[in-house]
């Protein structure tokens, strides 16, 4: 059985809302990509936690959607 973590995306674009920010993903990822006005934000693990242990994932570039 696969567990579910709780994260924090820190970074990246100004007016992503705090429900875009934090995210329940299956398994233990160490990146990850949100679709986001037309192009892909990349996040990336940190060894940080929140107070309320969400693990941070800190961005790190943006792709454009391929057509």
């Amino acid at each position: 059985m696969t567990d579910n973590v709780l994260i924090l995306l820190t970074g990246g674009p100004q007016d992503l809302t705090p429900d875009q920010r934090t995210l329940q993903l299956t398994g233990d990822p160490e990146k990850v990509k949100l679709e986001y006005c037309g192009g892909h934000e990349h996040f990336e693990r940190t060894s940080e936690r929140t107070t309320d242990g969400l693990a941070v994932f800190r961005w790190t570039t943006r792709t454009r959607i391929a057509e």
